[in-house]
C-alpha cells in the first residue's frame, strides 16, 4: 500500500526585516508596509520574530492579494505602529534561495 504525503505546503509571501531601533512590526499588523527605494507596498497579515545570529529578524507574512511591486534587499521599509501612532522602519533582509558547492566533500561533488 502506498500513502500519499500529507505534508502541508503554503505559498505565503513573506518579507524579512531587521527593525531599526525598537521598531516592532507586531504593532503594524493590518497596516501597509512601503519600500523606500522600490515603492513596493503590501498589507501585513502577521509577524513572526526570531533570532538569526545576533540579529532580531521580523518575518512579515504579507497579504498576497495586496502586494504591489518588488521589495529590494537592503532597502528601508516603513509602516505605522498602531499602538504608539508613529512610523516604524527596518531594513529588508534577503532569504537564502540557493547554494553553490565549490569544494568536493565526502558526500557531494562540485
Amino acid at each position: 500500500m502506498l500513502r500519499v504525503s500529507d505534508g502541508q505546503w503554503s505559498t505565503d509571501k513573506v518579507l524579512r526585516v531587521v527593525g531599526a531601533g525598537t521598531s516592532d512590526f507586531n504593532n503594524a499588523v493590518g497596516q501597509q508596509v512601503t519600500g523606500g527605494t522600490s515603492g513596493a507596498t503590501a498589507l501585513i497579515g502577521s509577524v513572526i520574530r526570531f533570532r538569526e545570529g545576533s540579529e532580531l529578524v521580523q518575518e512579515l507574512n504579507l497579504d498576497s492579494t495586496s502586494v504591489s511591486g518588488t521589495f529590494q534587499t537592503g532597502e528601508t521599509v516603513t509602516a505605522t505602529d498602531t499602538t504608539l501612532d508613529l512610523e516604524i522602519s527596518g531594513s529588508v533582509k534577503s532569504i537564502v534561495t540557493g547554494a553553490d558547492v565549490t569544494v568536493r566533500g565526502a558526500y557531494y561533488s562540485v
